[in-house]
């Protein structure tokens, strides 16, 4: 995964956490850095999350972060080098002004979505949610809180 796509999945997963267990924030950035270092060596493709909790989820985070990839690889097939581009635009645009800077948690400038694509985003999200063993009850929340990262605020 590239850096930008690395950001945005972050961004959405950090949004993900800080509505539904903003318990978990203290340890997110070890989490992204398990599950992102699990993902380049994980081997075992039984493993849906990346690192080791496939068979019994009870942290958001990892939930998040495996959401978040699957959305911004949905949205990056359906708009496809127009969402890269304005993810990679975005990015050097924030490594000019943080250069300079010491460095902080990166927040990946996320598209605004169509009605029609939050929708058919929606059952995707719900669907890879239950694959990934999120407690029915709580789909809708974690699900609900990734897509409102995508709401500009007004």
């Amino acid at each position: 995964m590239d850096d930008v796509v690395t950001g945005q999945v972050k961004t959405l997963a950090r949004a993900v956490v800080e509505k539904v267990a903003p318990e978990e924030l203290p340890f997110f950035a070890a989490t992204c850095e398990a599950y992102f270092s699990g993902r380049r060596s994980a081997r075992n493709r039984e493993d849906v999350l990346g690192f080791g909790l496939g068979e019994v989820v009870t942290l958001v985070g990892p939930v998040a972060l495996a959401l978040a990839t699957s959305t911004v690889h949905h949205l990056a097939g359906e708009a496809g080098r127009s969402v890269a581009a304005r993810g990679l635009s975005a990015f050097r645009r924030w490594r000019r002004r943080r250069s300079a800077e010491p460095p902080r948690e990166e927040v990946a400038e996320l598209p605004e979505l169509s009605p029609a694509q939050e929708a058919e985003l929606r059952v995707v999200l719900e669907r890879r949610a239950r694959e990934l063993g999120v407690e029915p009850e709580r789909v809708d929340e974690v699900v609900t809180a990734l897509l409102s990262a995508f709401k500009r605020d007004e």
